[in-house]
Protein backbone atom coordinates (compact mmCIF):
# COMPACT_ATOMS: atom_id res chain seq x y z
CA UNK A 1 0.00 0.00 0.00
CA UNK A 2 2.90 2.25 0.81
CA UNK A 3 4.08 1.85 -2.38
CA UNK A 4 0.84 2.44 -4.51
CA UNK A 5 -0.35 5.77 -2.46
CA UNK A 6 1.51 9.03 -1.38
CA UNK A 7 2.57 9.03 2.00
CA UNK A 8 0.16 12.28 3.07
CA UNK A 9 -2.76 9.95 1.63
CA UNK A 10 -1.95 7.22 3.79
CA UNK A 11 -1.76 9.40 6.39
CA UNK A 12 -5.05 11.06 5.95
CA UNK A 13 -6.62 7.60 5.61
CA UNK A 14 -5.03 6.43 9.19
CA UNK A 15 -5.64 9.49 10.63
CA UNK A 16 -9.54 8.71 10.87
CA UNK A 17 -9.03 5.56 12.66
CA UNK A 18 -10.15 5.59 16.12
CA UNK A 19 -7.24 5.85 18.18
CA UNK A 20 -7.77 2.58 20.14
CA UNK A 21 -7.41 0.61 16.94
CA UNK A 22 -4.28 2.82 15.82
CA UNK A 23 -2.45 0.46 18.19
CA UNK A 24 -3.12 -2.69 16.87
CA UNK A 25 -2.30 -1.15 12.78
CA UNK A 26 0.88 -0.58 14.12
CA UNK A 27 1.77 -4.45 13.98
CA UNK A 28 1.11 -4.45 10.40
CA UNK A 29 4.51 -3.31 8.94
CA UNK A 30 7.13 -0.82 10.35
CA UNK A 31 6.61 1.68 7.77
CA UNK A 32 3.32 1.97 9.31
CA UNK A 33 4.66 1.84 12.79
CA UNK A 34 7.04 4.54 12.40
CA UNK A 35 4.29 6.88 10.98
CA UNK A 36 1.58 6.20 13.80
CA UNK A 37 4.50 6.92 16.13
CA UNK A 38 4.86 10.28 15.05
CA UNK A 39 3.84 13.28 16.93
CA UNK A 40 2.50 14.97 13.43
CA UNK A 41 0.53 11.95 13.07
CA UNK A 42 -0.84 12.07 16.46
CA UNK A 43 -1.67 16.00 15.57
CA UNK A 44 -3.32 14.97 12.70
CA UNK A 45 -5.63 12.00 14.19
CA UNK A 46 -6.52 14.38 17.22
CA UNK A 47 -8.43 16.60 14.57
CA UNK A 48 -10.76 13.90 13.24
CA UNK A 49 -11.22 12.12 17.31
CA UNK A 50 -12.75 16.17 17.93
CA UNK A 51 -15.45 15.16 16.24
CA UNK A 52 -16.83 12.78 18.37
CA UNK A 53 -18.68 13.50 21.86
CA UNK A 54 -17.74 11.50 24.21
CA UNK A 55 -17.41 11.64 28.14
CA UNK A 56 -15.28 10.49 30.91
CA UNK A 57 -16.25 10.18 34.18
CA UNK A 58 -15.08 7.60 37.34
CA UNK A 59 -16.55 4.78 39.61
CA UNK A 60 -15.86 4.34 43.58
CA UNK A 61 -16.64 0.84 43.93
CA UNK A 62 -16.42 -0.58 47.15
CA UNK A 63 -16.66 -4.32 48.15
CA UNK A 64 -16.31 -3.07 52.05
CA UNK A 65 -16.09 -0.06 54.08
CA UNK A 66 -12.50 -0.23 54.10
CA UNK A 67 -11.57 -1.69 50.38
CA UNK A 68 -12.34 0.10 47.21
CA UNK A 69 -10.84 0.87 43.91
CA UNK A 70 -11.57 3.71 41.65
CA UNK A 71 -12.39 2.17 37.83
CA UNK A 72 -13.21 4.79 34.77
CA UNK A 73 -15.49 4.36 32.23
CA UNK A 74 -16.06 6.79 28.62
CA UNK A 75 -19.22 6.97 27.52
CA UNK A 76 -19.87 8.14 23.86
CA UNK A 77 -22.93 10.05 24.01
CA UNK A 78 -25.41 11.62 21.65
CA UNK A 79 -27.22 13.82 24.22
CA UNK A 80 -30.07 15.25 21.20
CA UNK A 81 -31.08 11.51 20.54
CA UNK A 82 -30.44 10.44 24.54
CA UNK A 83 -28.26 7.72 23.83
CA UNK A 84 -25.23 6.66 24.94
CA UNK A 85 -23.10 3.40 25.42
CA UNK A 86 -20.54 2.48 28.10
CA UNK A 87 -16.87 1.31 27.56
CA UNK A 88 -14.76 0.90 30.86
CA UNK A 89 -11.45 1.56 30.61
CA UNK A 90 -8.22 -0.19 32.21
CA UNK A 91 -7.61 1.46 35.86
CA UNK A 92 -4.71 2.63 36.97
CA UNK A 93 -5.14 3.73 40.44
CA UNK A 94 -4.09 1.45 43.34
CA UNK A 95 -6.51 -0.39 45.76
CA UNK A 96 -7.64 2.10 48.45
CA UNK A 97 -6.26 5.00 46.65
CA UNK A 98 -9.07 7.54 45.35
CA UNK A 99 -7.41 9.34 42.25
CA UNK A 100 -9.88 11.73 40.78
CA UNK A 101 -10.53 12.73 37.25
CA UNK A 102 -9.49 16.76 37.57
CA UNK A 103 -9.48 17.87 33.39
CA UNK A 104 -9.13 16.18 30.64
CA UNK A 105 -7.58 17.91 27.49
CA UNK A 106 -6.52 16.42 24.39
CA UNK A 107 -7.49 12.67 24.72
CA UNK A 108 -4.96 13.17 28.48
CA UNK A 109 -5.89 13.14 31.31
CA UNK A 110 -5.25 15.24 34.82
CA UNK A 111 -5.76 12.66 37.62
CA UNK A 112 -4.86 13.47 41.52
CA UNK A 113 -4.49 11.00 44.15
CA UNK A 114 -6.78 11.70 47.82
CA UNK A 115 -4.87 10.47 50.71
CA UNK A 116 -6.05 11.10 54.33
CA UNK A 117 -3.65 14.16 55.00
CA UNK A 118 -2.46 15.15 51.06
CA UNK A 119 -3.44 15.15 48.06
CA UNK A 120 -0.38 16.86 45.85
CA UNK A 121 0.45 13.52 43.89
CA UNK A 122 -0.69 14.61 40.07
CA UNK A 123 -0.37 12.44 37.00
CA UNK A 124 -1.03 13.25 33.54
CA UNK A 125 -2.51 9.65 32.28
CA UNK A 126 -3.67 8.83 28.53
CA UNK A 127 -5.90 6.21 28.80
CA UNK A 128 -5.10 4.76 25.13
CA UNK A 129 -2.00 4.36 25.27
CA UNK A 130 -1.57 4.01 28.98
CA UNK A 131 1.54 6.16 29.06
CA UNK A 132 1.69 8.40 32.20
CA UNK A 133 3.72 11.21 33.71
CA UNK A 134 3.32 11.84 37.28
CA UNK A 135 4.58 15.63 37.84
CA UNK A 136 6.40 16.88 41.01
CA UNK A 137 4.63 16.91 44.61
CA UNK A 138 2.70 20.13 44.46
CA UNK A 139 3.61 23.24 46.17
CA UNK A 140 0.84 23.53 48.59
CA UNK A 141 -1.05 20.40 49.81
CA UNK A 142 -4.98 21.58 49.01
CA UNK A 143 -7.46 20.20 47.19
CA UNK A 144 -6.83 22.60 44.36
CA UNK A 145 -8.83 23.96 40.85
CA UNK A 146 -6.93 22.18 38.30
CA UNK A 147 -6.57 22.04 34.66
CA UNK A 148 -4.44 20.99 32.06
CA UNK A 149 -4.26 23.12 28.48
CA UNK A 150 -2.28 23.69 25.10
CA UNK A 151 -0.78 26.72 24.63
CA UNK A 152 -2.02 27.33 21.19
CA UNK A 153 0.94 29.91 20.88
CA UNK A 154 3.59 27.50 21.75
CA UNK A 155 1.58 24.26 21.07
CA UNK A 156 3.23 22.91 24.95
CA UNK A 157 1.63 21.94 27.42
CA UNK A 158 0.60 23.61 30.78
CA UNK A 159 -0.92 22.08 34.33
CA UNK A 160 -2.62 25.23 35.96
CA UNK A 161 -3.23 24.68 39.59
CA UNK A 162 -5.26 27.49 41.81
CA UNK A 163 -5.36 27.19 45.40
CA UNK A 164 -8.45 28.07 47.97
CA UNK A 165 -5.91 30.91 49.09
CA UNK A 166 -6.15 32.31 45.86
CA UNK A 167 -2.89 31.28 44.48
CA UNK A 168 -2.12 30.29 40.61
CA UNK A 169 0.79 28.10 39.86
CA UNK A 170 1.84 26.26 37.12
CA UNK A 171 3.71 23.39 35.78
CA UNK A 172 5.18 23.38 31.69
CA UNK A 173 5.69 20.88 29.38
CA UNK A 174 9.31 20.17 29.16
CA UNK A 175 10.07 21.94 32.63
CA UNK A 176 10.70 20.64 35.83
CA UNK A 177 9.55 21.78 38.73
CA UNK A 178 6.28 24.26 39.55
CA UNK A 179 6.29 27.56 38.88
CA UNK A 180 4.20 29.83 41.31
CA UNK A 181 2.27 33.46 39.20
CA UNK A 182 0.88 34.89 41.35
CA UNK A 183 -1.39 35.78 44.63
CA UNK A 184 -4.55 36.84 43.11
CA UNK A 185 -6.52 39.78 44.42
CA UNK A 186 -9.05 39.60 46.95
CA UNK A 187 -11.79 41.76 48.10
CA UNK A 188 -12.18 40.73 51.26
CA UNK A 189 -9.56 38.61 53.99
CA UNK A 190 -11.04 36.13 55.52
CA UNK A 191 -9.37 32.90 54.77
CA UNK A 192 -10.15 30.40 51.89
CA UNK A 193 -12.40 31.62 49.20
CA UNK A 194 -14.89 29.18 47.07
CA UNK A 195 -13.19 28.54 43.69
CA UNK A 196 -15.26 27.04 40.96
CA UNK A 197 -13.78 24.58 38.01
CA UNK A 198 -11.57 26.24 35.93
CA UNK A 199 -12.57 26.46 31.90
CA UNK A 200 -10.61 26.94 28.63
CA UNK A 201 -11.66 29.16 26.15
CA UNK A 202 -9.92 30.87 23.64
CA UNK A 203 -6.31 29.92 25.22
CA UNK A 204 -7.75 32.06 28.97
CA UNK A 205 -8.70 29.70 31.97
CA UNK A 206 -11.72 31.19 33.41
CA UNK A 207 -12.62 30.24 36.96
CA UNK A 208 -15.28 31.86 39.71
CA UNK A 209 -13.84 32.73 43.28
CA UNK A 210 -16.40 33.49 46.31
CA UNK A 211 -15.41 35.47 48.63
CA UNK A 212 -17.33 36.53 52.20
CA UNK A 213 -19.92 34.48 54.05
CA UNK A 214 -23.72 34.05 53.76
CA UNK A 215 -24.22 37.51 54.46
CA UNK A 216 -21.55 38.47 52.58
CA UNK A 217 -21.29 36.68 49.10
CA UNK A 218 -19.07 38.33 46.48
CA UNK A 219 -18.23 36.50 43.30
CA UNK A 220 -15.95 37.32 40.58
CA UNK A 221 -15.07 35.57 37.49
CA UNK A 222 -11.31 35.33 36.97
CA UNK A 223 -9.07 34.57 34.03
CA UNK A 224 -5.47 34.31 33.43
CA UNK A 225 -4.02 34.17 29.50
CA UNK A 226 -2.33 30.60 28.98
CA UNK A 227 0.51 31.97 26.76
CA UNK A 228 1.06 35.05 28.83
CA UNK A 229 0.71 34.29 32.67
CA UNK A 230 0.89 37.70 33.86
CA UNK A 231 -2.32 38.97 32.13
CA UNK A 232 -4.79 38.29 34.71
CA UNK A 233 -8.65 39.71 34.67
CA UNK A 234 -11.27 39.96 37.76
CA UNK A 235 -14.91 41.24 36.79
CA UNK A 236 -17.84 40.95 39.42
CA UNK A 237 -20.44 38.64 38.38
CA UNK A 238 -23.50 41.14 38.11
CA UNK A 239 -25.95 38.31 39.75
CA UNK A 240 -26.50 35.79 42.58
CA UNK A 241 -24.18 32.85 42.62
CA UNK A 242 -25.39 30.07 45.00
CA UNK A 243 -22.62 28.87 47.16
CA UNK A 244 -22.34 25.32 45.85
CA UNK A 245 -24.84 24.77 43.57
CA UNK A 246 -23.54 25.95 40.18
CA UNK A 247 -21.82 25.75 37.52
CA UNK A 248 -19.25 27.11 35.02
CA UNK A 249 -19.33 26.05 31.64
CA UNK A 250 -18.86 26.78 28.08
CA UNK A 251 -20.47 26.33 24.70
CA UNK A 252 -19.93 28.07 21.21
CA UNK A 253 -17.32 30.40 21.99
CA UNK A 254 -19.53 31.27 25.39
CA UNK A 255 -19.26 31.09 28.72
CA UNK A 256 -22.36 30.08 31.42
CA UNK A 257 -22.97 29.96 34.54
CA UNK A 258 -26.00 27.81 35.70
CA UNK A 259 -27.44 28.35 39.11
CA UNK A 260 -29.66 26.21 41.72
CA UNK A 261 -31.77 27.50 43.84
CA UNK A 262 -33.53 25.80 46.42
CA UNK A 263 -33.03 22.23 45.21
CA UNK A 264 -35.43 22.47 42.39
CA UNK A 265 -35.16 25.81 40.36
CA UNK A 266 -32.85 26.16 37.68
CA UNK A 267 -31.56 29.29 36.01
CA UNK A 268 -28.78 29.93 33.13
CA UNK A 269 -27.09 33.64 32.37
CA UNK A 270 -24.70 33.98 29.61
CA UNK A 271 -21.84 35.88 29.17
CA UNK A 272 -22.86 38.25 25.78
CA UNK A 273 -20.28 40.72 26.37
CA UNK A 274 -17.02 40.01 27.50
CA UNK A 275 -15.30 43.12 27.45
CA UNK A 276 -18.82 45.12 29.11
CA UNK A 277 -19.52 42.55 31.53
CA UNK A 278 -22.75 42.12 30.21
CA UNK A 279 -24.80 38.68 31.15
CA UNK A 280 -27.71 37.94 30.17
CA UNK A 281 -30.79 35.50 31.61
CA UNK A 282 -31.10 32.93 28.78
CA UNK A 283 -32.91 30.27 30.42
CA UNK A 284 -34.69 28.68 34.00
CA UNK A 285 -36.44 25.39 34.50
CA UNK A 286 -38.83 25.08 37.78
CA UNK A 287 -39.66 21.92 39.58
CA UNK A 288 -37.14 20.16 37.77
CA UNK A 289 -34.76 17.16 39.56
CA UNK A 290 -32.38 17.07 42.58
CA UNK A 291 -29.50 18.45 40.66
CA UNK A 292 -25.70 16.77 40.83
CA UNK A 293 -23.75 19.25 39.00
CA UNK A 294 -20.70 17.17 39.42
CA UNK A 295 -22.62 14.87 36.59
CA UNK A 296 -24.01 18.20 35.00
CA UNK A 297 -23.15 17.69 30.95
CA UNK A 298 -24.15 21.11 28.76
CA UNK A 299 -24.73 20.38 25.24
CA UNK A 300 -21.76 20.95 23.05
CA UNK A 301 -23.78 22.64 20.18
CA UNK A 302 -26.68 24.66 20.09
CA UNK A 303 -27.56 27.41 17.80
CA UNK A 304 -30.22 29.03 20.69
CA UNK A 305 -28.67 29.85 23.95
CA UNK A 306 -32.53 29.34 25.42
CA UNK A 307 -32.63 25.80 25.05
CA UNK A 308 -29.50 25.24 27.15
CA UNK A 309 -31.09 23.51 29.95
CA UNK A 310 -33.45 21.25 27.28
CA UNK A 311 -30.30 19.83 26.32
CA UNK A 312 -28.10 19.80 29.32
CA UNK A 313 -28.10 16.36 30.91
CA UNK A 314 -27.43 15.04 34.44
CA UNK A 315 -26.41 11.30 35.60
CA UNK A 316 -27.28 9.60 38.85
CA UNK A 317 -26.56 5.87 39.73
CA UNK A 318 -28.46 3.70 41.83
CA UNK A 319 -28.82 -0.38 42.40
CA UNK A 320 -25.84 -0.58 39.60
CA UNK A 321 -27.34 1.15 36.84
CA UNK A 322 -25.87 4.56 35.53
CA UNK A 323 -29.11 6.94 34.36
CA UNK A 324 -28.75 9.79 32.12
CA UNK A 325 -31.54 12.40 33.34
CA UNK A 326 -32.84 15.38 31.68
CA UNK A 327 -33.31 18.62 34.12
CA UNK A 328 -37.00 18.00 34.90
CA UNK A 329 -35.57 14.60 36.90
CA UNK A 330 -36.87 12.16 33.74
CA UNK A 331 -34.83 9.50 33.31
CA UNK A 332 -33.96 9.42 29.86
CA UNK A 333 -31.43 6.08 29.34
CA UNK A 334 -29.84 3.41 31.67
CA UNK A 335 -26.80 1.30 31.35
CA UNK A 336 -25.42 -0.71 34.03
CA UNK A 337 -22.00 -0.75 35.44
CA UNK A 338 -19.98 -4.07 36.56
CA UNK A 339 -20.87 -3.41 40.21
CA UNK A 340 -24.23 -2.71 42.43
CA UNK A 341 -22.14 -0.87 45.06
CA UNK A 342 -20.08 2.45 45.06
CA UNK A 343 -20.74 5.95 43.63
CA UNK A 344 -19.58 8.29 41.25
CA UNK A 345 -16.34 9.59 41.74
CA UNK A 346 -15.82 13.11 40.49
CA UNK A 347 -16.66 15.58 37.41
CA UNK A 348 -18.01 14.32 33.74
CA UNK A 349 -15.57 15.63 31.88
CA UNK A 350 -15.82 16.19 27.82
CA UNK A 351 -13.09 13.94 26.39
CA UNK A 352 -11.75 12.32 23.23
CA UNK A 353 -9.39 9.13 22.27
CA UNK A 354 -5.95 10.44 20.75
CA UNK A 355 -2.23 9.13 20.42
CA UNK A 356 -1.38 12.42 22.74
CA UNK A 357 1.07 12.23 25.52
CA UNK A 358 3.03 14.25 27.81
CA UNK A 359 6.19 12.92 26.68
Amino acid sequence: MVGFFPEELIYEILARIPAKELLKFKTICKRWRFLISEPRFADLQLRYSKLEDQIIFSFIHCSTSRNYHVEYYSMSIKMQENTMRLHEIQPRSLPNVLTYIKYSCNGMLLLQDHGLWKSNCVTIYNPVTRARKVLPPTPIIHDNSWAIVQDASTGKYKVFGITLKIKCFVFTQGETDWRYLHTLARTVDRGDVLVSELICLENKLYWIARFGGDDEKVCFLYSIDVADEKRITRTEIPFKVECVNYCLSKLNGFLYITNCFFRDRLETWVLKDMINNVWIKCCSISDGGAYIFDSFVVPQDIGDNTVFLDQSRYFTFDEGNLSMNDMKGTKLRTAALKHKQGCLGGKFLFHMDSLINWE
